[in-house]
């Protein structure tokens, strides 16, 4: 795999947890739970600044294209349709046979996130300063065991969702990055079902 494809092979895992600003949701009583963290309507959307570390950022995209009962389908910023369930207890992944987001959302939890995936609550970030805006009260998922020795850590932000995500990875000896942050969303609130 060249240096470029890994680079974008990134982006996408990047951007696979994930418009206008709008003032960022302060977390009421007890932590947020997965919807809360990752609110999947139609038509919501997120734009992120993508840095992989070579001079110039690249603008990513992803949105909510389709909601069917517990069903939701999202475009990522390379193009997948990436596949969700809505449970009760959290925010399936069926292609991958694990969680996304778990509940209850706390640190130290850990479950299963995809086949010899594991995702941690690594951290609760009190503050987060993105080009889209200051967050409070958001979870810090880290996500190991990945394909090529790939750890992935993702920020949720309460009424927002995916706000940061850090890809890092060794390809060749070499040491990848890659940084997507928030630069603007546009999310409204969940259709009823």
């Amino acid at each position: 795999m060249s240096c470029s494809s890994t680079i974008r092979a990134l982006v996408c895992v990047a951007l696979a947890g994930c418009g206008g600003g709008q003032a960022a949701v302060r977390p009421d009583s007890g932590p947020p739970g997965p919807d809360q963290l990752y609110p999947l309507a139609v038509g919501n959307a997120w734009s992120y600044d993508v840095d992989a570390g070579e001079g110039d950022t690249v603008l990513a995209v992803a949105r909510v294209v389709s909601v069917r009962g517990a069903a939701v389908e999202v475009l990522s910023g390379g193009g997948e349709v990436l596949r969700y369930e809505r449970r009760t207890d959290g925010i399936y992944r069926p292609h991958k046979s694990g969680y996304l987001l778990k509940a209850p959302v706390r640190a130290g939890q850990t479950w299963q996130s995809a086949n010899g995936v594991t995702a941690e609550v690594s951290r609760i970030v009190d503050v987060l300063e993105t080009p889209a805006g200051r967050f409070e009260g958001c979870v810090e998922v880290h996500e190991s065991g990945l394909r090529g020795g790939q750890h992935v850590e993702t920020t949720y932000c309460p009424g927002v969702g995916p706000t940061r995500v850090v890809s890092r990875m060794d390809v060749r000896g070499r040491s990848l990055r890659v940084v997507a942050e928030l630069r603007g969303y546009a999310v409204g609130p969940p259709a009823a079902e």
